[in-house]
């Protein structure tokens, strides 16, 4: 999902980087599959934030997620 090189990400902190991700793009990060990405979200497994329709997963709940090993990290 690329953007154009004109585009500015909203969700990034003061140094630039961004503070969210897709749950497909967390699937990514983590080895899973998008459907077992969507139920851990479900679930409460991946912390997630809903913001109307779209769902988004926080950089840093997927860093101590994986960090700590255990989706007890929200």
């Amino acid at each position: 999902m690329a953007q154009p090189a004109d585009a500015t990400p909203l969700s990034t902190d003061p140094i630039g980087r961004r503070l969210t991700v897709s749950v497909t793009e967390a699937a990514v990060m983590l080895g899973i599959g998008r459907g077992t990405a969507y139920e851990c979200v479900r679930t409460g497994q991946i912390p997630s934030i809903r913001l109307g329709s779209r769902i988004v997963i926080p950089i840093h709940a997927i860093e101590r997620l994986i960090a700590t090993g255990s989706s007890d990290a929200a």
